[in-house]
């Protein structure tokens, strides 16, 4: 029975997630043609104007939501759901993964003294080295917790 639930639980999900894209990028959110335009949005923190693709935000909105979600309904259920669990991973990797696209096209500048790229200087390694291993303690206690089952 819980296994139906969250399998609603994740076409909810997916159904928000859908509806942000087309609120955020109208009719053309499935298309090819917001990648070729390359429409931007501006965000204002502290004063200071970033500049990021639709897609992009999109795709950190996406992979954020669904991580925090799943992050939330993983620890209520103590790691025993499986299919909460892995969806948690699924999420954690699509996480790491955007941060490494990011990270490589270049739309975030870090200054950093040093040219080693691995370094705790740069934020977004420093959060990708967390999410990976959070994405291992995530499945140690779940595989411990459904030994006991």
């Amino acid at each position: 029975m819980k296994n139906k639930k969250e399998i609603f639980w994740l076409i909810a999900m997916i159904l928000i997630s859908i509806i942000v894209t087309i609120f955020v990028l109208g009719n053309s959110g499935f298309t090819l043609e917001d990648v070729k335009h390359k429409e931007i949005v501006g965000i204002n923190i502290s004063g200071k104007d970033f500049w990021i693709s639709k897609t992009l935000f999109l795709n950190f909105f996406v992979t954020s939501f669904f991580f925090i979600v799943y992050l939330i309904k993983m620890i209520t259920w103590k790691f025993t759901n499986n299919l909460v669990c892995i969806v948690f991973i699924l999420s954690n990797i699509a996480l790491i993964r955007f941060l490494n696209s990011v990270k490589f096209l270049g739309n975030f500048n870090f200054e950093s003294h040093s040219n080693n790229f691995l370094t705790f200087e740069n934020p977004i390694v420093f959060i990708q080295i967390l999410l990976v291993i959070v994405s291992i303690l995530t499945a140690i206690f779940t595989i411990k917790n459904n030994k006991k089952l």
